[in-house]
Order: structure tokens, then sequence, then C-alpha cells
């Protein structure tokens, strides 16, 4: 019993979510509140690379480490709130990583896939 409750727990760290269940504004609110940076990715789930970072970039332990300073979002461009959004940010490409400071400033964004070691780099710069 204890077995597979160890095993059970190892699959779902490694599985872990780092996105917020929040909706787009209350991420911001939350971020705002918090001090904390927004990382956003715009995403589909018919876009093969953006299910690749979830599956590569973003269970990467040092990525969720560095997420720590963040409140990292998925806006699925798919739905209503998606679509707005890719629309006041000249989204056409996904996935694609926009980041925000506190303030809703915007800091940082790149189209493409991003692999756990760029994710790492541009999470830490842009902290400075």
């Amino acid at each position: 019993m204890v077995v597979l409750g160890f095993a059970a727990a190892l699959l779902m760290a490694e599985g872990k979510d780092v996105f917020s269940k929040y909706n787009l504004d209350e991420t911001l609110s939350a971020a705002e509140n918090q001090s904390k940076s927004v990382m956003v990715k715009s995403h589909a789930d018919s876009c093969h690379f953006c299910q690749k970072m979830d599956r590569a970039t973003f269970t990467d332990k040092n990525i969720q480490i560095a997420l720590n300073d963040y409140i990292p979002d998925k806006v699925d461009v798919d739905t209503e709130e998606g679509l707005n959004f890719a629309r006041q940010y000249g989204i056409t490409e996904l996935p694609t990583i926009i980041m925000f400071d506190k303030n809703e400033k915007k800091r940082y964004r790149q189209s493409g896939f991003h692999s756990a070691k760029q994710m790492e780099q541009i999470l830490k710069n842009e902290l400075d």
C-alpha cells in the first residue's frame, strides 16, 4: 500500500501542471497582489510544439523551480478568452510565450518551441 502511494506521488510530480487555474484577468490580478511576474503560454491542443513544451519543458524540475517567481498561465486560443488574447497581442504562431511584470508591462515575447534549457535562461533573465 505504501509503495503504491509512493508510486502515485512520483507520477503526479512528473505530470505536475504548472499553469494557474485562473482566467487571465485573475492571473494578472494575483500577480499584482503577490508582486510576481506572469508567464503566459498561448496554446492549442492541436499544436504539436505546444504539447511538446507541456511534456518536455514544463515538466522539467528546474523550470518548475524557476516558475516559483512567476504565475504561469496557459491560454487556449481555441477559446473566446484565448482568441481575444491572441488578437490583442498579435499572436499568429503557436506556442507563443509572453511575460509581463506585476504591473502588466510586457517584458518578453517569443514564438516557437522553447527547450527546458532555453526557458530556464529566459525565466532567470527576465527577473533581472
